[in-house]
């Protein structure tokens, strides 16, 4: 928000230079970017009257003047034409150097002296302002001799103040005049203007929209388009706007003034005498006034006549309907619009004008009508333009709150010792209603429309915090019991998964949690949860599985030339869920291309690298998980496989499916494993009990089986397990063997067996005996035969 530092000391009747005045903006949450002048290098230049007009007498286009400048009376020669005895004009005397650098001196042309030079608008690069061709033709109270940054009032500064999105009510000189007094103990509320008289009928006008609660509109006759008058122009300029007309300009200093964008229709360019507010159709357009074909979409709102587009509502006007030279006659708007409306469509269409700046954060619904008032009665001051009747439709919402504040809990908060009265000649000034409660340190605040940031106790705080003065909170310690921190079971098992995975050769990553639809569709995942407002198509969904964030982070890492990948990640994953989504917390990890090399040489990774690490991860969480042969459409189907324990699914381990690497650009096999950590946690036992090792010695046996060849390892080793019982100490596959001695369609299955008893020595009778028992389950219960008999 730019504004003119004149523009605040004159309506507060201050003395702060503009550095102080920026230092108290900054104190209280407002800070100052940067200062700068309105105009430089205009030192030099002063006032001057010309008291006499004659013709040159060696040169028809030249002119011989004489000027007054105070103390002294120049003789000038000038090549103008727009000028008269009389007229106040700039004057650079001689010794005096233009903004561009020229130095003036005294000269002779065409024979006459010329002692100094009078100057144009361009000459002075003020070309800016808009003035008729020739000098630049200053106010008629203009005093001779006065500086001319003086009397034009080019000594401001423009301030440059960086508002947050809550404080749209600072986006006016209201609102800031209000803050700048409260900050120096003072009440200060621009006077509401003044209704202008009005005369009659006014235009007809319909809301069609939910998204426009008020639309107010005013038929203003017998306008003069012209330039605005240069007290105008430059407070414009000093507030970082183009002055453009007086008709214009007369909108933009109420928006600036009291932060109601406002619209200037030309009424004979309106193709009926009536203003509808819809919604936009299909496939309408409109072309803005920036010269831009814009395409409307049925969220849109717009402004129309005769069912004609003629502004977008909030956000820019039609060029069809601009107020330009030939204009006698407008229609004024003032209007409310819903702030979520206006910032959806500026944001569709690109345009970040200053109306939609204000709507999109919420303006107050009371200044519709006075905002429109104030304007009408600038365009009858610059244009000479008779109002009509304003037309007011819909009905002011209501959006003022009240907040029950208790004086002591704010102290607390801040650790302050604001007191009653204080806290109320604070709340005063800031324009804030205060009335007394039942106790005397609580009172309830009354905030009006224009303060929509406001609505809890702790805005209260805030606002009593900032003008009080941050700077005299002391500095204390806080006081509170000491309390041993601990992490919770979640958060310990977290720590242990990833001490875990590290420990295994994986390195951590950590993914976006939004993906696009075209990963999920090439990946085959789960659908997550759509945005409703996403910031790129890229970033569109809340991811339903993890596997389109690893892919895409493998893709990532061997397009950069590495060898191989080992990932994992402890996320987040979103499913649809009623009546709100549901977040689940996942644990994956993946393997890729070679493994570290070590004195065996390089090795590939593989679905047995994979699983290992799973039953590494599951043994650290005191988790026994079977694995049952699977094929989920991600996943090679034969090599997968469901991770149960006690009947509980906690996932998948395996080969993503050739296809799916295929389509992410992944030329090597990908080993992935999925588990929910919900599950883990649920499964993982909470204390772990203690086991001494026996003293007595094991007794190992080895035992090759003869098998079909769809037979798994898991039903062998379950069987095993099943007739060892408590002796069995530990059973291990280490071997698989397939060959044409077998016969088609077998193999061969080698186990390792470990047998020992807690409390005596083992008999080689009582492994013989459990052995032969274990050949015989296996040989009824899997068709399997000794190998070698």
């Amino acid at each position: 928000m730019k504004v003119s530092y004149n523009w605040l000391k004159e309506l507060l009747g201050i003395e702060l230079s503009p550095q102080e005045l920026a230092k108290k903006l900054t104190a209280v949450g407002l800070p100052v970017e940067t200062i700068e002048p309105l105009a430089s290098g205009l030192e030099q230049i002063v006032v001057a009257e010309l008291t006499a007009v004659d013709p040159h007498p060696n040169a028809d286009r030249l002119s011989l003047t004489t000027v007054n400048a105070g103390e002294n009376t120049y003789s000038i020669v000038c090549g103008a034409q727009n000028i008269k005895a009389g007229d106040k004009v700039p004057l650079a005397p001689m010794g005096s150097t233009l903004p561009g650098g020229l130095k003036i001196k005294k000269a002779r042309l065409r024979g006459v002296e010329s002692e100094g030079m009078l100057c144009s608008a361009e000459e002075l690069e003020l070309e800016l302002i808009q003035t008729s061709d020739g000098l630049l033709q200053l106010p008629a109270d203009s005093v001779p001799g006065q500086s001319l940054t003086r009397c034009l009032g080019l000594d401001d500064y423009i301030l440059d103040i960086e508002l947050t999105a809550n404080r749209s009510d600072c986006l006016s000189v209201r609102g800031l005049t209000t803050e700048i007094a409260a900050t120096l103990g003072k009440k200060y509320m621009l006077p509401l203007p003044r209704p202008v008289p009005e005369a009659g009928d006014g235009v007809a006008i319909d809301i069609q929209t939910e998204h426009c609660p008020r639309y107010t509109g005013m038929v203003i006759e017998g306008v003069k388009v012209g330039p605005s008058p240069l007290w105008a122009q430059l407070r414009l300029l000093a507030c970082g706007m183009r002055p453009v007309n007086n008709i214009v300009d007369a909108t933009n200093l109420v928006m600036l003034e009291w932060g109601q964008p406002l619209h200037a229709f030309d009424l004979n360019k309106l193709p009926a005498p009536a203003i509808a507010v819809r919604q936009a159709r299909s496939g309408e357009k409109i072309v803005t006034l920036d010269d831009k074909t814009r395409e409307l979409t049925p969220e849109m709102m717009l402004i129309t006549s005769g069912d004609k587009p003629v502004a977008i509502a909030g956000v820019m006007g039609s060029l069809d309907s601009e107020v330009d030279a030939g204009t006698n006659s407008v229609l004024l708007e003032s209007a409310h619009f819903a702030p979520l409306s206006v910032r959806k469509t500026a944001k569709a269409l690109g345009i970040n004008s200053e109306a939609a700046a204000r709507f999109e954060k919420g303006i107050d619904p009371a200044i519709v009508v006075p905002a429109a008032h104030r304007a009408a009665s600038l365009i009858q001051e610059f244009a000479d333009g008779r109002p009509g009747k304003l037309v007011s439709v819909g009905q002011e919402q209501d959006l003022t709150a009240k907040i029950t504040v208790d004086l002591e809990r704010v102290n607390r908060l801040l650790g302050t010792d604001i007191q009653v009265p204080e806290a109320r000649e604070i709340l005063d000034n800031l324009g804030l209603a205060v009335s007394e409660g039942e106790v005397r340190t609580q009172f309830t605040v009354k905030v009006a429309g224009r303060r929509q940031d406001l609505r809890l106790e702790e805005d209260i705080a805030e606002e009593l915090g900032r003008i009080y003065g941050l700077d005299k909170v002391p500095a204390r310690l806080p006081v509170a019991p000491v309390t041993l921190g601990m992490r919770t079971r979640s958060q310990r098992l977290e720590a242990l998964v990833r001490e875990t995975l590290v420990g295994c050769g994986l390195n951590e990553m950590v993914t976006y949690a939004f993906i696009s639809p075209e990963q999920v569709a090439k990946t085959k995942a789960r659908a997550g949860v759509p945005i409703a407002n996403p910031l790129t198509r890229e970033r569109s969904q809340m991811r339903g599985e993890m596997l389109p964030s690893v892919l895409e982070t493998l893709a990532v890492n061997l397009a950069q030339g590495r060898a191989g990948a080992a990932l994992f990640e402890l996320g987040t994953v979103y499913r649809s869920a009623q009546p709100l989504p549901a977040q689940h917390t996942n644990v994956v990890g993946a393997l890729c291309g070679e493994a570290p090399v070590h004195w065996q040489g390089a090795a590939q990774y593989d679905f047995y690298a994979i699983k290992g690490v799973v039953e590494q991860l599951l043994a650290a969480l005191g988790i026994d998980a079977e694995y049952i042969a699977a094929a989920p459409e991600q996943y090679h189907p034969g090599r997968c496989a469901l991770v149960k324990c006690q009947g509980k699914e906690l996932g998948y381990v395996g080969q993503v499916h050739p296809e799916i690497c295929v389509a992410v650009k992944l030329e090597k096999p990908v080993y992935y494993f999925d588990l929910s950590f919900g599950a883990l946690i649920a499964l993982s036992p909470e204390t772990i009990s203690f086991q001494a090792p026996s003293r007595y010695p094991a007794i190992h046996r080895d035992l090759a089986v003869e098998v079909d060849s769809d037979v798994t390892v898991a039903r062998l080793h379950g069987i095993i397990e099943q007739i060892g019982g408590e002796l069995l100490e530990s059973v291990q596959c280490f071997d698989v063997y397939s060959g044409a001695n077998l016969g088609p369609n077998r193999k061969s299955l080698a186990f390792a067996l470990s047998f020992r008893h807690q409390a005596r020595t083992l008999k080689d009778k009582e492994v013989q005996a459990l052995i032969d028992k274990i050949i015989s389950g296996l040989e009824q219960e899997a068709g399997a035969r000794l190998r070698g008999r």
